[in-house]
């Protein structure tokens, strides 16, 4: 079976965790562990024909877990601008949100968020806010004027 081109569905879909490997000869098998970003590196570092990591599902198998994400355990995105966003105050009082990230997904934090918001007086205006992705969850509506310290 190791030596086959077809693969049994476990030897590439983790459950709980782990995989499956055969080893040595026939249907011996041992089960690996893969449910960290570390442990499918260190895994496919040691076995890199294994059809788990040719598949590589979660498609970081092969990236040094050395090297630090910008976002937690992945590059940061547009997505990761407004997931904060929404988490924020400012969300409740502002409407027609755009997101954009001012690079390429991997080489910064920097979010702009282009919305409209609502004064004390109940008028819109157009607002632009630039800033780190973290700060998002953080943004208050400061009188039309969107802060990440209190108003």
């Amino acid at each position: 079976m190791d030596q086959s081109d077809l693969c049994h569905k476990r030897q590439v879909e983790p459950k709980d965790g782990k995989i499956r490997r055969y080893t040595g000869t026939g249907t011996n098998t041992e089960y690996v562990d893969v449910s960290s970003h570390l442990a499918r590196y260190l895994y496919c570092e040691e076995h890199p024909d294994d059809i788990y990591c040719e598949v590589d599902p979660k498609r970081d198998a092969f990236d040094d877990p050395e090297i630090a994400f910008n976002c937690g355990d992945h590059y940061c995105t547009v997505d990761d601008c407004e997931e904060n966003w929404k988490q924020a105050s400012a969300d409740e009082s502002c409407y027609e949100e755009r997101f954009s990230i001012s690079k390429p997904v991997g080489t910064t934090q920097t979010c702009t968020v282009n919305t409209l918001c609502e004064d004390s007086k109940g008028a819109w205006g157009r607002v632009i806010f630039f800033g780190d992705v973290s700060y998002f969850d953080n943004l208050s509506n400061c009188n039309g004027q969107l802060s990440a310290d209190e108003c």
